[in-house]
């Protein structure tokens, strides 16, 4: 299980993966749920903000498509809003209330982590398979899909995006969504 605990403002902000929540939890709690309601979430995350010791919301984030985990690079703190990864999405809470200022889609199996982009108050989200992206306020600027999936290594750099795909291909993009090169690799071990 996942844990990441983020300084928003003046709220401590903790997120933990909850993938053994169950429906009568789910229930009693404020949750807000992303993708198809038909089926099972494949990804829950608790999320709970504190000020000066006292909670000052929670709630629950569900997702359908592609699972994911909690991890240092699967949320962050952008403003006064908490930006978190979760399944093929990424929502935006206001680090107050807890109330959803944005969701986007930015892939279409998963979402495995999100960065700020260099320079600017934008965001670049390493998905399965596409990278993307954001403005501050959710809004899809671009994104790029390679000809494998993005499971390998992934990075963002004062130049661009360095990804690496299942087969060990390494693509170099800036951060206006072209690939400046692109080096063969070997695959490396799954």
């Amino acid at each position: 299980m996942g844990t990441l605990t983020l300084e928003c403002a003046s709220y401590t902000i903790a997120l933990e993966d909850s993938v053994a929540l169950q429906a009568s939890e789910a229930a009693d709690a404020r949750t807000i749920a992303l993708g198809e309601q038909q089926y099972r979430p494949t990804t829950v995350v608790r999320v709970a903000a504190t000020r000066e010791g006292a909670e000052a919301w929670s709630l629950t984030l569900t997702s359908t498509g592609g699972g994911t985990t909690i991890h240092s690079s699967g949320a962050l703190c952008l403003g006064l809003r908490v930006v978190v990864a979760i399944g093929p999405y990424v929502v935006a809470l206001d680090a107050g209330t807890g109330e959803l200022a944005w969701q986007r889609q930015c892939d279409p199996a998963t979402c495995f982590a999100v960065f700020r982009a260099p320079g600017s108050d934008g965001l670049i989200t390493h998905g399965e398979l596409q990278i993307a992206r954001l403005s501050a306020d959710g809004e899809l600027t671009w994104t790029y899909q390679g000809k494998d999936i993005f499971t390998g290594p992934f990075e963002v750099v004062p130049e661009g995006i360095l990804a690496t795909d299942f087969t060990g291909d390494v693509y170099a993009l800036d951060l206006d969504g072209n690939l400046q090169a692109m080096d063969k690799g070997k695959p490396f071990p799954h």
